[in-house]
């Protein structure tokens, strides 16, 4: 039985019985723990994995496996608590469940190890997995218990949230602010998630755990031969609630992040390689020539004679009084493509654009410098909107906004910070940062080869933009067409 006090019973009820129809099993969450033991097997709320159902699962799938390499990768799986961060959790997890477990298996007649790989979900033959739906699953945080709507388990693991709301509440606004509020409350639902089902009763959509609010619209409405306006959530679960499809939709997803996280390593890796070149030439002074320059005093300590130190408002253009911060309110109203830009990241994108081209964006207040204590800096590229809350710059004369980045980007900023309860870096301040400017023939060496490292980069960027837009639009699709997914796939 489903909460019979519940206002979202309407919504819940015919949800839970399509599951059911489709192969599901359904247990009520709320008396779980009634005679002082768990019905599903959880030694307390706090877990979120059934591990009684996952050993099953993991046995019947790994047939040849000894029960001890079973616990390993059982331990493996549940462990990820040491992991703060539920995006790396998450992406660790599932790559666990696309290619499975490596595990250490000792032949007791022979006494050799060898290494084994433990499966933990069926692939091949998807009606093989154990689907399970909870209803009113109560998950207890450190601070804070929550009870979302619906869980769903594929052998044991929380792979599918479901959350049902009154028709009269606006579907976006209430699933930012129960997923907010979901994952600072009870991140260890989040490690595994591979997708969210939510639904107010006349609009629905499909995200997952990094999906922008920008593509909740793009699901809410599909069209087909069957049905050409709203599809609702039963229709959803109908196509999308079958074992085969719905591992198709995890699996795309563990691809296109797969595809992105490597992506994101290269440009690390392109960013570190930049570092080490300007470091290199500006910082520890071993430019090409070198051995032969003479050195002079200044007051950024010895230099090349024919080196200068200037002030940032001497060698930059600011582009301040372009910006203007948009309320939230109004970013809801205004949602596009176009990235919004805060002090630290993108904090949303909205339909309008300020700027189009390369510039450099340094945070202003808040949080306005690292850890290391060098400054806030974002590079921004094409059409953006920015807020108050960062200056925008550009280079000028021969100096070029990579290689100013570069110099921002080993600043001590420190100095240039005011507020004691806000930080804030002042424009008054800013263009009083004093930095190195080489010679004119030493910069001519050294763009060259910044340039190509960072239009590398940028690529890379682009590519992991498009990928997640694709990532984020490709269920309508593989809920539509059987044979998009392979399709898809192929042309990634």
């Amino acid at each position: 039985m489903l909460n019979p006090n519940s206002e979202d019973q309407p919504v819940e009820l015919p949800i839970t019985q399509t599951l059911e129809t489709l192969g599901w099993q359904h247990h009520n969450g709320l008396d779980e723990f009634e005679d002082g033991q768990s019905h599903l097997g959880r030694e307390n709320k706090s877990e979120v994995v059934l591990k009684d159902r996952l050993r099953l699962a993991m046995e019947t799938l790994n047939p040849k496996i000894p029960p001890l390499a079973i616990d390993t990768a059982i331990e493996e799986l549940t462990q990820h608590h040491k992991n703060p961060n539920i995006m790396e959790a998450n992406r660790q997890i599932h790559q666990m469940l696309k290619d499975g477990i490596k595990v250490t298996v000792r032949d007791p007649e022979t006494n050799t190890e060898t290494i084994q790989t433990v499966n933990v979900v069926n692939w091949s033959q998807p009606e093989q997995n154990d689907l399970l739906l909870v209803s009113q699953f109560w998950v207890s945080g450190d601070l804070y218990s929550r009870c979302p709507n619906g869980v769903g388990f594929v052998n044991g693991l929380p792979l599918l949230l479901f959350e049902f709301k009154d028709m009269t509440q606006n579907l976006q606004t209430d699933y930012n602010d129960s997923i907010t509020d979901y994952k600072g409350t009870i991140p260890q639902l989040f490690w595994y998630n591979a997708l969210i089902f939510f639904s107010n009763g006349e609009s629905s959509c499909i995200s997952n755990l990094t999906t922008h609010k920008r593509y909740l619209a793009e699901w809410k409405h599909i069209d087909s031969e069957d049905e050409t306006e709203v599809v609702s959530l039963n229709t959803l679960l109908e196509r999308v609630g079958v074992s085969e499809r719905l591992l198709d939709i995890i699996e795309n997803f563990t691809l296109h992040n797969a595809l992105i996280d490597n992506n994101t390593r290269r440009i690390q890796i392109l960013e570190n390689m930049a570092q080490t070149i300007y470091q290199e030439w500006f910082i520890h002074l071993r430019f090409p020539g070198h051995g032969d320059v003479k050195m002079v005093d200044s007051k950024l300590g010895r230099i090349p004679e024919n080196w200068e130190v200037k002030k940032l408002g001497d060698v930059s253009v600011n582009h301040n009084h372009k910006r203007k911060s948009l309320s939230k309110a109004q970013r809801t109203q205004m949602e596009g493509p176009y990235p919004y830009y805060g002090p630290v990241n993108i904090l949303d994108y909205v339909n309008v654009y300020q700027f189009d081209d390369d510039y450099l964006l340094l945070g202003a207040d808040g949080t306005v410098e690292t850890k290391e204590g060098h400054p806030i800096l974002q590079r921004p590229c094409g059409k953006f909107w920015v807020s108050d809350h960062a200056h925008v710059l550009t280079s000028q004369d021969y100096i070029s906004t990579n290689f100013l980045y570069m110099c921002l980007s080993n600043v001590q900023i420190s100095p240039y910070i005011t507020g004691p309860a806000q930080p804030k870096i002042t424009q008054v301040n800013l263009n009083q940062i004093l930095i190195i400017v080489p010679s004119r023939d030493i910069l001519d060496r050294f763009d060259p080869i910044i340039d190509d490292i960072f239009r590398l980069s940028q690529n890379l960027i682009e590519r992991n933009q498009k990928l997640v837009e694709t990532r984020d639009l490709f269920i309508s699709k593989l809920i539509l067409d059987p044979l998009y997914q392979r399709n898809h796939i192929n042309n990634l």
